[in-house]
């Protein structure tokens, strides 16, 4: 049910919101190549501009891109004023280029394919699927959704205590099998102290 709902949801939203359908409709004709990005919204040159840097960087360096920290490096080098393609927006040059405006575009750009496998695999690899205990689900499905969020348009590594909810969702995944191998479950939230 829930599934259905986030479609309709959007739909509404692109519909009846029209900053929302500002933006989506500036990054597809951006993407798709009929608008050049200085000439879109700032949230679609933001997120465009970081991902052209981000291709780029992975074309040059796939297996282990150019090092923890390098994008806005990457970012000067790659986009500077007098270049060609239409991506340098003087007013808005660099915009989220410390964080690349989204983790997944500064692990492609900073940690190459490895680090990119690294991070999905934990992330979609440590999530809790199916358990009786519905504490353990609704944690990590939780955690599980901000790091999706996170992937997506948010690229700071210590940014809302990023790396207390990593700690957590390993330690739910240990925890989980842990118990389920043991033939036992513990429920930390409901248990008698």
């Amino acid at each position: 049910m829930f599934l259905v709902l986030i479609p309709v949801f959007s739909c509404l939203a692109y519909g009846f919101v029209p900053g929302i359908r500002l933006r989506v409709n500036d990054t597809f004709e951006t993407l798709i190549g009929k608008k050049e990005a200085k000439f879109s919204n700032l949230s679609t040159y933001s997120l465009t501009s970081n991902g052209y840097v981000s291709m780029k960087c992975f074309q040059k360096s796939p297996l282990f891109g150019f090092g923890l920290g390098s994008h806005p490096i990457s970012y000067e080098r790659i986009i500077h004023p007098g270049m060609a393609g239409g991506w340098y927006k003087g007013d808005a040059y660099g915009l989220n280029k410390k964080s690349a405006g989204s983790m997944f575009f500064r692990l492609m750009s900073e940690t190459g394919l490895f680090g990119l496998m690294v991070v999905l695999y934990f992330v979609f690899g440590l999530r809790i699927k199916n358990i009786n205990n519905i504490n353990m689900y609704v944690l990590s499905n939780s955690i599980f959704t901000m790091f999706i969020l996170q992937l997506i348009r948010q690229g700071h590594y210590f940014y809302n205590g990023l790396f207390f909810f990593v700690w957590m969702y390993y330690f739910i995944n240990r925890s989980v099998i842990a118990n389920l191998i043991e033939g036992k479950y513990y429920d930390p939230v409901n248990s008698e102290v």
